[in-house]
């Protein structure tokens, strides 16, 4: 009988938890535009801006050209498991830090042993 009181008491407490920690992710929702300041190379980086948007299982960010034009699309599983992409051969991963508000997206640009190349890794702090 306890069993199934705490049980009973927890389930909903653990699922309310869920719930909350993604209220706070789904704060990152909307448009956001990069830095003008943003350079590489002494050279400006192209205006972009990023649509991110939130539904149950996954995170999308749409990044479209100062145009309006999309030039990606990449989806990241909020449950940290790895989505990936094949041209180029991608892989991406989202973490959230609930400590420090904080989402942590890696993607991960996979060599080729066929010429020698190396890979890439990216972590991006929001």
């Amino acid at each position: 009988m306890t069993r199934v009181l705490l049980s009973a008491i927890l389930v909903p407490l653990a699922l309310g938890a869920s719930v909350i920690q993604t209220k706070k992710m789904d704060a990152f929702s909307g448009s956001w535009s990069r830095d003008e300041v943003v350079q590489q190379n002494g050279r400006p980086l192209p205006r972009v801006s990023w649509q991110v948007d939130f539904d149950q299982t996954t995170m999308t960010l749409t990044e479209r050209t100062e145009a309006g034009t999309v030039s990606r699309t990449v989806r990241y599983n909020l449950d940290g498991s790895e989505t990936q992409e094949s041209k180029p051969e991608m892989t991406h991963r989202l973490k959230w830090d609930a400590a420090k508000q904080v989402i942590i997206l890696s993607e991960t640009m996979v060599g080729s042993e066929n010429p020698p190349m190396m890979g890439m890794s990216i972590n991006e702090y929001y």
